[in-house]
């Protein structure tokens, strides 16, 4: 069968990317639908704008505490507008020089705008800026459309301006008090950015720690450390019901064991795969609500069908997302059998200090 392309990458995030280099440099014509901007999660709100916020956040504190190195204790005035221009600025730059569209069709990648969705096992939809729809088919279609924050359903939630890590980086205003629901990694690590910023931060977890997923020793003496330097935990909290009054947000709590307000709300509390809108059904490739099913060799139920990245639900990490497409790409055109290595997978919050 004749196709228009070797391989059709969807999602243009980490995975996607990786994805689309490594089978333009093995000499396949490929194609890469983003429905966004190029770069996804890690660019533009995840792991570049985060870790820039925690570096501001850790000189500040430090300069507050010249003392343990010898030096003057320094009494900071926060300009927090600035602090996020930097951290834009910053992602902008990562941008220009990593993930511009340019980059990519300068590799002979064909970069296309637009929402895609199968239209059967070979053929993908892509309804472009001006409404119009475009369908390319492929030998190989890789699905690398990553995931989403996971809203949980809270009574009053969808009147209520909260925050994820999508919109965190946009805010100009310091919140005074700001409340954070979740302690995994992403409310951890923000938890502390915006307390050594000068807010006044509450963590509502409903387990009884902080990163659920790491060493118990380890968690426990970081949590600690970050208590000391003023972030409040309440444990065994579920958050039950949102209300948002005169600017203020008003967190209720099952059998209402706490009742707080705070001027800006963050929900930390998962991801969710963007499968919604693929009509994966057409295509014949099995999915649930944690994700695509893909085995060890990164194939879903349809053989030449691949899925990367964080729209499997297996790993939430970059380094992942890149291995997985390597693995994929390689199982893909090579004919090599190659499988994800999962043995020994590093991961790390990127507090102070870091676990």
């Amino acid at each position: 069968m004749s196709t228009d392309y070797d391989v059709i990458v969807i999602g243009g995030g980490a995975a996607g990317l990786s994805a689309a280099g490594i089978a333009t440099n093995l000499g396949a014509k490929t194609t890469l639908i983003e429905r966004d901007t190029l770069g996804g999660d890690c660019t533009w709100t995840g792991g570049i704008p985060s870790k820039t916020l925690l570096k501001a956040a850790k000189v500040a504190h430090q300069a507050r505490n010249g003392s343990k190195y010898g030096l003057p204790d320094q009494a900071i005035d926060i300009d927090f507008r600035a602090v996020m221009e930097h951290v834009r600025s910053v992602r902008q730059e990562v941008y220009e020089e990593a993930d511009r569209p340019e980059i990519f069709e300068d590799m002979a990648i064909d970069v296309r705008h637009g929402e895609a969705h199968f239209v059967d096992a070979r053929t993908v939809a892509v309804k472009q800026e001006d409404g119009s729809i475009k369908h390319v088919t492929g030998r190989y279609i890789i699905v690398a459309t990553g995931s989403r924050p996971f809203a949980p359903p809270i009574e009053g939630l969808e009147h209520v301006d909260y925050l994820t890590n999508d919109s965190l980086f946009e805010l100009e205003e310091q919140p005074e008090r700001f409340g954070i629901v979740g302690a995994g990694p992403i409310g951890t690590e923000m938890a502390q950015a915006f307390s050594r910023l000068g807010s006044d931060v509450t963590v509502l977890e409903m387990t009884d720690r902080i990163l659920e997923n790491d060493d118990v020793e380890l968690a426990s003496m970081l949590q600690g450390i970050l208590e000391e330097e003023g972030i409040e935990y309440q444990f065994g909290t579920a958050v039950e019901r949102v209300v948002e009054e005169d600017g203020k947000i008003r967190v209720e709590t099952t059998e209402g064991t706490l009742e707080r307000a705070f001027d800006a709300l963050l929900l930390a509390t998962g991801r969710v795969p963007n499968v919604e809108g693929l009509n994966l059904e057409a295509a014949g490739v099995e999915y649930s609500r944690e994700g695509v099913s893909v085995d060890d060799h990164c194939r879903t139920s349809r053989g030449h069908i691949y899925a990367v990245g964080e729209v499997t639900g297996r790993y939430q990490f970059t380094h992942m997302s890149n291995h997985m497409a390597k693995v994929a790409v390689t199982n893909a055109l090579l004919k090599f059998p190659s499988s994800i290595d999962a043995d020994h997978v590093p991961w790390v919050t990127y507090t102070d200090p870091e676990l």
